[in-house]
């Protein structure tokens, strides 16, 4: 998948964060998109060499920092804004590393302040690889959103 809807104004543009910042391939690279409803992000990602964990494959946290964004920017394009509560990873298979990999992530739910989102990471053939969920509790938000 190439993401074709890109993900304006998004908040974890390059200069912001510290997952997809971009600088030094050799960790890790994302590239933000959403779906044409925009209602889930869709993402690119590679995981170089300096991602490593185990031995040719992704380290957890590594993986785990991606999705936790990733759920961040699906509350963010459900035009919210909050901190991660709580964060659970299933990882199915190993990921190896410097392959190219999808990843979605969407708002299961919103009561109040607590916003449930979900994440998948694929390999290229669409087998899933790993999944999540986080709780994310709604602040109200001080400034621009750009």
């Amino acid at each position: 998948m190439t993401v074709k809807f890109p993900l304006k104004n998004n908040p974890f543009r390059q200069a912001r964060s510290f997952v997809s910042s971009g600088k030094g391939s050799g960790f890790i690279r994302v590239r933000y998109g959403t779906t044409p409803q925009r209602d889930r992000i869709l993402a690119d990602v590679y995981f170089g060499k300096r991602a490593e964990g185990p031995p040719g494959r992704v380290h957890g946290g590594a993986i785990a920092s991606v999705l936790d964004e990733a759920m961040g920017a699906a509350v963010w394009l459900s035009q919210n804004t909050g901190y991660t509560l709580k964060l659970e990873v299933e990882f199915l298979s190993p990921t190896p590393l410097c392959k190219n990999l999808q990843l979605n992530a969407w708002v299961e739910k919103i009561r109040g302040r607590k916003i449930k989102a979900s994440a998948s990471l694929h390999l290229s053939s669409g087998e899933e690889i790993v999944r999540a969920n986080a709780l994310f509790i709604n602040k109200k938000f001080q400034g621009r959103r750009d």
